[in-house]
């Protein structure tokens, strides 16, 4: 596995290992996924309902298959990886909405506004995991510094204890 780099380091090792080749496809999704949206923008120009409905579908497929397998290595980024592909399968319905579909040019306004709190909300769940993670790593930081001060000081301790140990010693000799 060593020859695909980095297209497979997100991808569960273990289950690698045990020759789940079913995690092997998450990449293909993704690539696939990437020349779906092109081919359906050039092919489907004029149709935005079809270019919605592709997008709508593969947001679903990818859904399914991360809960399904759970391909990534923790269980941590197969959550942040759903909780992103729902959001966007969340945000293209939204995407439906200013269609035809909804005549109303009000409705389509206050319909833009919960596309920006879906959206927003996204954002802020990626921050605060961000921050919350930073502050741990500092706290984690600080300890292991803290911890390696005091035993570089018990050694120096220790060494000057030794010393003394030692004077007193060939003192105690003469």
């Amino acid at each position: 596995m060593n020859r695909c780099g980095a297209i497979i380091d997100d991808l569960d090792s273990k289950k690698l290992e045990r020759g789940e080749r079913a995690l092997m496809a998450w990449p293909l999704l993704f690539f696939f996924r990437r020349i779906a949206f092109i081919i359906v923008v050039l092919r489907y120009r004029e149709t935005l309902i079809m270019q919605l409905a592709v997008q709508n579908f593969l947001s679903l497929l990818i859904v399914i298959y991360l809960q399904w397998y759970k391909p990534l290595e923790t269980k941590y980024l197969n959550d942040i990886e759903t909780f992103n592909e729902v959001t966007a399968l969340v945000l293209t319905y939204f995407l439906f909405c200013f269609t035809d579909f909804v005549p109303e040019p009000e409705m389509r306004n206050n319909l833009g506004s919960y596309y920006n709190y879906v959206s927003f909300s996204n954002i802020g769940v990626h921050i605060s995991f961000m921050l919350i993670t930073s502050i741990i790593s500092i706290r984690v930081s600080i300890r292991a510094r803290c911890h390696k001060r005091k035993l570089e000081k018990m050694k120096k301790e220790k060494l000057a204890q030794a010393k003394i140990d030692a004077e007193a010693a060939r003192i105690r000799r003469i």
